[in-house]
């Protein structure tokens, strides 16, 4: 979706995190998800080029390296300008003019120290995996470590993990100098890291996109960071690495559903609100959790409307729901109303249930352009500042309406 070039790059996040199954599976069903819909083909066609190409160079390496422990070993294969990616991952430094072998030994030499600052900043899913690969003794079979794929093309990209054959079969192999790093790790770090993150993707929830700065400036009392900015904004790249959950670039976070900074400003636009909502520790972490469109019972009466009148299985629900919660954010209430009557073939009797429903969801849900607010506690907020105002009734109405104070908020009882 950024330029929609960030849609590209979640796109390819979400895919790619069954590429290591390459000789298994095709990438044919990726036109069949979701969130390629509402691309056009033209990014659409983009998208399936960038995840091939990756899959085909994916391939190729896997085909010519041999399982194996050893460093050099499991790098020899890879072309310089992938050996000079890995490099840049873990910050070592080369010459555009060192030979092939030049830059293995540079990443040979640097490598543990290099692999120990990056494993400082990852959060508690990526040590689960890390402790897995310990565990097997660095090889281990492609089938028996998909459930945490997103930190496996992570550990790939690093330069942790590699694919290799043998006996017709694929596996990832950590070179030995990675398994010697893992027990090095801090776990009261990786907890610090893990509820960092979790606070971070809770305030994306609530206000769309915050930068690194506000966000340690407006967390509650009880869950301030006592570490210096520096190392939050690597804890939270690092965060956006290994759970592919929200876009964080140039010291700003962004909600996943958002395509760029642009976008989120001109929902802000909408808004017209410089105040944000003031968040409990208890509800950032609620917040914080995979694929999160908030309260179940937020949506409540709009689940029984539709179960009521259509067969809808468990799965088309949420995608509903997330449908529903989406296009309100981004598109606002009256868009989402058209959608969903033609998305849902509406009858004309089952019309108004069927607005007051997502009308109750909408009235619930906090909004990115009202940072935070819900649009009832946004119409509440107005409601309190109007009855400071002491006004005729004759006198313009302070809502800004252009109507007579009793022909507007008088006659609605504000």
């Amino acid at each position: 979706m950024k330029e929609k070039s960030y849609f590209c790059e979640k796109q390819v996040t979400d895919e790619t995190t069954n590429e290591t199954n390459i000789l298994e599976h095709e990438a044919n069903d990726l036109k069949d998800e979701k969130y390629l819909e509402d691309v056009d083909t033209e990014i659409a066609g983009l998208v399936d080029e960038i995840i091939l190409k990756r899959i085909q160079r994916t391939a190729k390496s896997a085909l010519k390296r041999e399982c194996s422990k050893d460093l050099k070993e499991l790098l020899k294969v890879e072309t310089k300008d992938t050996l000079k990616e890995i490099m840049n991952e873990l910050n070592i430094e080369y010459k555009s003019a060192d030979k092939k072998d030049d830059l293995i030994d540079k990443i040979s030499i640097n490598y543990e120290d290099a692999i120990l600052k990056v494993l400082k900043y990852v959060d508690s899913d990526c040590y689960i995996s890390l402790q897995k690969i310990l565990k097997n003794n660095g090889i281990i079979p492609i089938s028996g470590h998909m459930d945490e794929s997103e930190n496996s093309i992570f550990m790939q990209d690093m330069g942790m993990l590699y694919i290799a054959e043998s006996d017709d079969k694929l596996y990832l192999c950590a070179p030995e100098q990675f398994l010697k790093v893992i027990p090095q790790i801090d776990k009261k770090s990786i907890e610090k890291n893990d509820e960092i993150i979790k606070l971070f993707r809770g305030m994306l929830y609530y206000y769309g996109g915050i930068s690194a700065k506000e966000f340690m400036e407006r967390l509650p009392e009880d869950a301030k960071i006592d570490l210096p900015l520096e190392e939050v904004e690597k804890i939270l790249a690092m965060g956006e690495k290994t759970c592919a959950e929200y876009i964080y670039e140039d010291s700003f976070g962004l909600n996943g559903f958002l395509c760029d900074i642009q976008e989120l400003e001109a929902l802000k636009l909408q808004g017209l609100t410089d105040d944000y909502k003031q968040l409990t520790k208890t509800e950032l972490l609620k917040a914080s959790r995979r694929d999160y469109i908030g309260d179940k019972n937020n949506y409540k009466k709009f689940i029984k409307v539709i179960k009521d009148n259509y067969d809808i299985p468990g799965d088309g629900i949420e995608q509903l729901l997330e449908f529903t919660y989406e296009t309100y954010q981004l598109e606002g209430k009256e868009e989402l109303i058209k959608k969903a009557l033609d998305h849902l073939s509406v009858p004309e009797f089952l019309d108004s249930e069927i607005i007051n429903a997502i009308d109750d969801v909408c009235r619930k849900i906090p909004a990115w352009k009202y940072n935070g607010y819900t649009e009832a506690e946004k119409n509440n907020s107005n409601r309190v500042n109007i009855e400071k105002v002491r006004v005729g009734r004759n006198d313009p109405c302070p809502c800004g309406s252009g109507k007579k104070y009793k022909k507007c908020c008088e006659s609605k009882g504000l």
